[in-house]
């Protein structure tokens, strides 16, 4: 902990911050994807099983409303935040949703396409959506299985009921998307493969993308999230890489015992490890990594300027909960 820093409600201990448990969920919900209303100083997230949207206020213990129910028949995952808007992936299909902040609360159906979204986050930027479904090949067979394509998708993000458009398709596994102010960047090998490459295509419409940068791993391994800051940040097997946007420099940030759910700021690279169930962080220019937090199965990890977000799915030992840590 750093001497005159807040703690935003948790304490520190052996000079560690602790994390604060916002809400936990009530019987029957368990908390996926999660986004931040940082305007109305609420956080936002998502009941996998009952498909709720919540708005939970950021405060110890805080109060939550539920802001939209999607229905029966639907199991939604993850959640983007973007202007006035939130968008809403499903788990089983390749549907999108988008639901208004303010006023008159209604969601909408941006885009459909093919596959099921499960647990991979949309990203929106410059007017377009773009996200990830698995295409099984067989009518049983798993969309997240590694041997399931994976496909990309695009649509406006200011428009309905579209058919989304490919950006990518084959026989691909994709990790993860994530872009800035001019790009969007993925990881992604070829099935059976044992190279993972990170591409990257100009915002907009689907066009050519380029390949930046390649990186060797076990044929067993596979790619995951990607994040853009001051450089290139991704999940590759068991370790963290690192390299500038134009893909130079590509190398090991950290080994991170097969990490998940990577977020970045100007200072430290965070991720969550299931096998040790902590979330850590390393430095953006590398060195010793540091255990930020104990924490059962997350679902989805967030960040502002001065905490971590991220719910957890919840288990027979310990319910579902939304939590936060200051950094």
């Amino acid at each position: 902990c750093v001497p005159g820093r807040s703690c935003l409600g948790g304490t520190c201990v052996e000079g560690r911050f602790t994390p604060v448990t916002l809400t936990t969920a009530t019987e029957g919900h368990q908390a996926r994807g999660i986004a931040l209303d940082l305007d109305a100083a609420r956080v936002l997230w998502v009941s996998g099983t009952r498909s709720v949207v919540f708005a939970t206020e950021n405060a110890a213990n805080g109060s939550t409303e539920p802001l939209a129910e999607l229905g029966s028949g639907t199991r939604v995952s993850m959640l983007t935040r973007a202007g006035g808007s939130l968008f809403i992936s499903e788990w089983a299909t390749s549907d999108l949703r988008r639901m208004p902040l303010e006023g008159n609360i209604t969601v909408a159906t941006v885009a459909t396409a093919e596959g099921a979204g499960r647990y991979w986050e949309p990203v929106v930027g410059n007017g377009w959506i773009y996200w990830i479904t698995g295409v099984p090949r067989e009518p049983e067979q798993d969309p997240e299985a590694p041997d399931t394509p994976r496909q990309i998708w695009a649509a406006r993000a200011d428009q309905a009921d579209q058919r989304g458009l490919p950006v990518l398709g084959g026989d691909m596994n994709v990790g993860g998307l994530a872009l800035d102010a001019t790009h969007l960047y993925w990881t992604a090998m070829e099935l059976g493969g044992a190279q993972v490459t990170v591409w990257r295509m100009a915002l907009g419409e689907p066009s050519e993308p380029e390949s930046i940068a390649s990186i060797g791993i076990d044929p067993d391994e596979r790619p995951g999230d990607i994040e853009v800051g001051e450089r290139l940040y991704w999940i590759a097997g068991a370790n963290i890489y690192a390299a500038d946007k134009d893909g130079s420099g590509a190398g090991v940030l950290a080994a991170a015992d097969y990490p998940r759910r990577l977020v970045v700021d100007s200072t430290f690279v965070y991720w969550y490890t299931p096998g040790a169930k902590q979330i850590r962080r390393v430095r953006t220019s590398g060195g010793a990594t540091e255990t930020l937090a104990d924490t059962s199965f997350i679902g989805g990890l967030v960040q502002d300027c001065g905490a971590l977000y991220w719910t957890t799915v919840g288990s027979a030992e310990s319910p579902s909960t939304v939590h936060r840590l200051a950094k």
